[in-house]
């Protein structure tokens, strides 16, 4: 994939979703998302309640967090902060579907233990009362510890308990009160077991083992709705910072940014712009990680036909076009009665989302008449349904997909929707 890249003049790929790094490249490769940057930074070195992040699924969570993440390192390194609020080694912390609670806790420890070998000069230099080196890695070293690793937990509990109580105490050693500071553990990608039974009981159970622990500070991603929607949750996590879709302009600015750092020449021309760009996120419903999917399937579109050269207007017309016969075959394939395609379009009105309890706002007289309608979409692959209200399926939210934008734009005469 590196050689079509460079055929257009690019170093990568600057249509990739994988989360922006926690580094000054990615710093710089973020954009409006100031305001929200500088509220969870402020969030984390308040020291109360432990920040949540909700937004939907590829709105840009992971990197907001990362960059937030790259900024408190950078100011321990520079002995710009204190306290010292120091983000844990390695990636975030996933749950695992059918993992134990007890093996989350202990999977975590053994990623303080490693932060806290891996950043010992940095934590000294601070003047932080560091743990002896050679008593960390023998407790990284303990068989026990490495089952943990591979997640693995077959030992007996008194004696996890005395491995676990060991890295209590480096805790409190490290950061002996609650304005002291701590390490800053990510807990990334909760929505994949928001549905889930245990994803409530996880939560739920991290509350004195985590939560309440000494020297670890928290942020909790999810999708939206996802955290709140349990009243048991514990009420040491603060109110969700809510992430919503960049604005247009702030999307033109995010491609903009990546095409400046990766062209390997100034005569370099994108396969999308940052103006086309923005036309395909609006047609997509404003869902950033599924506009830069299309875009690189766009530009894989053009290395097949040797077209990876052209002005930016030559290049402008060859997306129209394609964007237009995508749209334009997903509308021919798709098959629905008036009154099915009446509430697609409604509901593609409504920034693409609702409930089967806003059935009267679509003209009907019950859920289930509405609900008749919705499956419909459903089965054309038109739109989905999240389960962000497990316990009340009246709440559930019901979205478009990316199919679904694609079938509007069609019918839209190629026009990107307006949202209202």
């Amino acid at each position: 994939m590196g050689v079509m890249w460079a055929e257009f003049g690019l170093a990568a790929n600057p249509y990739a979703t994988d989360p922006i790094p926690p580094s000054e490249e990615g710093d710089q490769l973020l954009a409006g998302r100031d305001a929200e940057l500088e509220e969870l930074l402020a969030r984390v070195r308040a020291a109360g309640a432990h920040p949540t992040v909700e937004g939907d699924d590829g709105v840009g969570k992971t990197s907001l967090v990362s960059v937030v993440c790259h900024r408190l390192r950078s100011e321990v390194e520079q002995g710009a902060s204190s306290p010292v609020f120091l983000p844990l080694l390695g990636e975030p912390v996933q749950p695992r579907a059918g993992h134990s609670v007890d093996l989350f806790v202990e999977r975590v420890y053994l990623r303080v233990a490693t932060t806290i070998l891996g950043e010992r000069e940095t934590l000294r230099r601070r003047g932080l009362r560091v743990p002896d080196a050679a008593e960390v890695r023998d407790w990284l070293r303990s068989p026990i510890v490495r089952g943990w690793g591979a997640g693995v937990n077959t030992s007996p509990g008194d004696t996890v308990a005395g491995l676990l109580g060991t890295v209590d105490r480096w805790l409190h050693e490290l950061f002996p009160g609650p304005r002291s500071g701590g390490f800053v553990c990510v807990a990334d990608n909760l929505a994949a077991l928001e549905t889930a039974h245990g994803a409530r009981t996880l939560l739920e159970a991290i509350g004195g083992p985590l939560l309440d622990r000494c020297g670890l500070r928290w942020v909790l991603c999810g999708a939206r709705g996802g955290l709140r929607a349990s009243a048991r949750l514990p009420a040491r996590l603060g109110a969700p910072l809510e992430l919503g879709p960049l604005a247009d302009e702030d999307v033109e600015a995010a491609v903009e940014r990546r095409l400046r750092r990766y062209r390997t020449s100034d005569d370099a021309t994108a396969p999308i712009g940052p103006s086309s760009f923005r036309t395909l996120y609006e047609v997509l419903g404003r869902d950033l990680r599924e506009a830069f999917t299309y875009a690189e399937a766009f530009s894989i579109w053009l290395y097949s036909r040797e077209k990876t050269a052209g002005t930016p207007g030559e290049l402008d017309a060859l997306f129209e076009a394609w964007l237009a016969g995508r749209a334009d075959l997903h509308r021919r394939e798709t098959e629905l009665g008036n009154r099915a395609w009446q509430v697609f379009d409604q509901l593609a009105a409504r920034r693409g989302r609702c409930s089967t309890g806003d059935f009267e706002d679509f003209g009907f007289h019950t859920r289930d008449a509405m609900r008749t309608h919705l499956a419909a979409l459903e089965t054309q692959n038109l739109v989905t349904t999240l389960d962000n209200h497990e316990n009340d399926k009246r709440r559930r939210t019901i979205v478009l997909t990316p199919r679904g934008w694609l079938v509007r734009y069609a019918r839209g005469d190629h026009r990107p929707p307006r949202l209202v």
